[in-house]
């Protein structure tokens, strides 16, 4: 290589105030070739026609070589401290000696000569566990998210699975009796409480009323009715808490997210025996030890949920679009195409109302003819993006469905055989217990799928091919 390609910059480390050297490929030299569904680049053009053999995504993460914190390497390059950042950077000062030995053992995957794959998934993993080490409410899930993304990349390189499906893919997984039962079990329990709660405002109005016929003032010390009917209301209250925690819980089975392998079987990947018992080693320590593609791209999802739901303030409306259409095709990419109808389908009515806003505002704007030139091209350049981004999604929406009723027909039909004497509104119920999305339930309703009537039924399998 007669160019040198790389760009090296003196850095502080935000955390231990250490000076090193940062070195990456220069980002001008070149731009990517092609990326995936999930943004992955499947490769490079490089300038002047430089040939190389270094990959850029694998410099995305760098470290402190004296306290082994990691991070993107922009925000080592010039650090941004808020009160996120000063959380992280504390949590990392405060590290105890065993959470320190995760990360002394990555680095000695980290080759000091070539940034190669394996360095690349160390230092990935490095910036993952740092990333969550503050306490929840401090994490940023939004940079925790492409961290996962980012790591799940790596493990799909390592393991050389980078061919892109055909099609979106269903995972099928084994019938459980067990969880199904629990399922029926939890949803009988929401049931008996939400009756309880009902009960108790009962006996709270009921109760109030007898204390006046005694005499006593509802909220006396020595009116024992008063001090049931608040204890009761507390002990409610935590019950409700822990079903939602069970819900949740029960939920996250049925999606695959709680099942992980007895076992981690690094030689199934790394070839090397060293680099299996370091990561063995690592794994032993780390509870959340992201130990596959698919688990990364889970967290992925989980912690871009998140940060849509929570850090959403500082965002537009297009990088919040941007943020659901990733989560839509992370989810296909897990084989979880309900969720992802559940996310398109968010996407649609919030690109639809903020459009119809911008367009509100620029229409009272033009008649009062307060507006600017460059505000209203700027409005029109919003609703320009929110349009295509609404146009996409409503795309995304039908592939998703067409794809969700030709994967899933049987199961559908046989549904609907066992609930064929019951009413529409019960049909559909028993399709959204059986695990399906309730924004399926309107494409099944436009093919006539509800109709009690056998004969109208026959032959909705075929409509709107």
């Amino acid at each position: 290589m007669s160019r040198n390609i790389f760009i090296e910059t003196n850095a502080i480390c935000p955390v231990c105030k250490n000076q090193f050297v940062l070195k990456y490929p220069n980002p001008k030299l070149y731009v990517a070739a092609g990326r995936e569904a999930d943004q992955r680049v499947t490769g490079y053009n490089w300038a002047q026609g430089m040939k190389t053999d270094e990959i850029p995504h694998y410099y995305a993460v760098l470290q402190c070589p004296q306290c082994l914190f990691a991070d993107f390497r922009e925000n080592l390059e010039n650090p941004r401290p808020g009160p996120k950042e000063n959380k992280l950077y504390e949590a990392r000062r405060n590290l105890d000696f065993k959470n320190v030995v995760v990360l002394k053992k990555l680095r000695r995957l980290v080759s000091e000569e070539k940034m190669d794959l394996k360095s690349a998934l160390s230092l990935h993993m490095s910036a993952v566990f740092s990333a969550l080490l503050p306490s929840k409410e401090f994490i940023d899930q939004n940079k925790l998210g492409r961290l996962y993304l980012r790591l799940s990349w790596l493990y799909r390189e390592l393991t050389g699975d980078t061919a892109e499906p055909e099609e979106f893919q269903i995972e099928q997984q084994a019938a459980s009796a067990s969880l199904e039962k629990l399922f029926k079990i939890t949803e009988g329990m929401q049931s008996t409480i939400n009756g309880m709660a009902g009960d108790i405002v009962e006996m709270k109005k009921t109760a109030s009323i007898r204390s006046s016929e005694v005499g006593l003032e509802w909220d006396s010390e020595k009116n024992p009715y008063f001090a049931v009917a608040n204890s009761l209301e507390h002990k409610l209250k935590e019950i409700q808490t822990l079903m939602e925690m069970l819900e949740n819980s029960v939920n996250k089975d049925k999606k695959g997210d709680l099942k992980k392998p007895a076992e981690l079987d690094i030689s199934a990947i790394f070839a090397n025996e060293e680099t299996q018992q370091q990561l063995n080693e690592v794994a032993s320590k780390w509870n959340d030890f992201p130990y596959s593609e698919n688990y990364c791209l889970r967290r992925a999802i989980e912690a871009f949920d998140v940060s849509y739901k929570t850090e959403d303030a500082e965002r537009s409306t297009e990088q919040s679009l941007a943020i659901v259409n990733l989560i839509v095709k992370l989810y296909l990419k897990v084989g979880d195409p309900n969720s992802a109808l559940e996310y398109v389908t968010q996407m649609l009515k919030n690109g639809s109302r903020e459009k119809q806003s911008l367009q509100t505002r620029l229409n009272q704007a033009k008649h009062s003819q307060n507006l600017s030139t460059f505000d209203e091209k700027n409005i029109m350049r919003k609703i320009a993006t929110i349009t295509t981004s609404v146009n996409q999604a409503m795309e995304l929406r039908e592939t998703i469905l067409e794809m969700l009723f030709n994967k899933s027909k049987e199961k559908i039909a046989s549904i609907l055989k066992d609930n064929a004497e019951k009413s529409t509104e019960e049909q559909q119920a028993a399709i959204i217990a059986a695990g399906f999305s309730e924004g399926f339930i309107p494409y099944l309703r436009d093919r006539g799928a509800f109709k009690r009537d056998e004969e109208s039924r026959k032959g909705w399998f075929s409509k709107k091919k």
